[in-house]
């Protein structure tokens, strides 16, 4: 029975070492390409996450920057308000100036002509 059995299971034993002695340089290959393939696929993976991290620090250094630019406009348009304010005050103290020296001189003009 057992001669039997491997007369009959002879050919497909070796049909099957023949079709492994074919595909297996093939997948030797293929599992070769897959694998210099996934070492390509990390690298860049890690090529993405350092640029990644570098573009966070320098927007980090831009948002520093803008923060400190828009703390300087705010300073300066607070000192030009400032200054705005004062000069609206002396403008009014001018003005009130003004139109008391021009009563003055409506007075005088009225004094001289009565006189």
């Amino acid at each position: 029975r057992l001669a039997a059995l491997l007369a009959r299971e002879a050919p497909r034993v070796h049909a099957l070492r023949s079709w492994i002695a074919v595909h297996e340089p093939l997948s030797k290959e293929r599992l070769r390409l897959c694998l210099g393939a996934a070492s390509q696929a990390k690298a860049l993976q890690q090529d993405v996450a350092a640029m990644r991290e570098d573009k966070f620090r320098q927007l980090e250094c831009m948002e520093a920057e803008w923060k400190t630019h828009r703390q300087e406009l705010l300073s300066s348009g607070s000192r030009a308000r400032r200054g705005a304010e004062e000069a609206v005050a002396q403008a009014a103290v001018l003005e009130g100036r003004r139109e008391e020296l021009q009563k003055g001189l409506e007075r005088l003009l009225r004094a001289e002509k009565s006189v």
